[in-house]
């Protein structure tokens, strides 16, 4: 991480790396931040969730594997499809993009401001959640397991 840092903080040395930071210290930073990188090839999904709902836009690169595509799964169900990459150059100009073209990044976290991110993300309505849930619980492999409120 160390040569990572310095190599970053002599490209850009308006950029600032995280690392080993308590939460609410690296929440106080994060309020200062302009858009979020995800990482990869596994995704760091509290830091995205904890970007969105500071109205912070983010790249994403993502692969084959939900650990690396829930990213994206996040940036299309708030309509920011434009942020997901398949490719490191991809990622990369994405986030020079945004780092470059104030207007991008003020329309992309104007976007998030306008939009319901509880109903978009969290919402348990639906009947393909329901059926998830269904299934879920009736292909349990443990047979004690117990629904809540359930009894004998």
């Amino acid at each position: 991480l160390p040569p990572f840092i310095r190599d970053v903080a002599n490209i850009l040395p308006n950029v600032v790396i995280h690392s080993e930071q308590e939460y609410y210290d690296y929440m106080e930073n994060a309020e200062m931040h302009d858009f979020s990188l995800n990482s990869f090839p596994f995704g760091c999904y509290n830091v995205l969730i904890e970007s969105l709902y500071m109205g912070l836009p983010f790249i994403t690169m993502y692969g084959d594997r939900f650990y690396n595509r829930a990213g994206m799964r996040l940036n299309e169900q708030v309509g920011l499809e434009e942020n997901n990459y398949p490719t490191a150059r991809g990622f990369i100009q994405g986030a020079a993009e945004l780092i470059l073209d104030p207007e991008k990044l003020k329309r992309q976290r104007q976007h998030l401001a306008d939009i319901d991110l509880k109903d978009r993300l969290f919402t348990l309505k639906g009947k393909h959640f329901l059926e998830a849930v269904n299934y879920m619980i009736a292909n349990h492999p443990f047979e004690e397991t117990k629904l809540i409120g359930e009894t004998e």
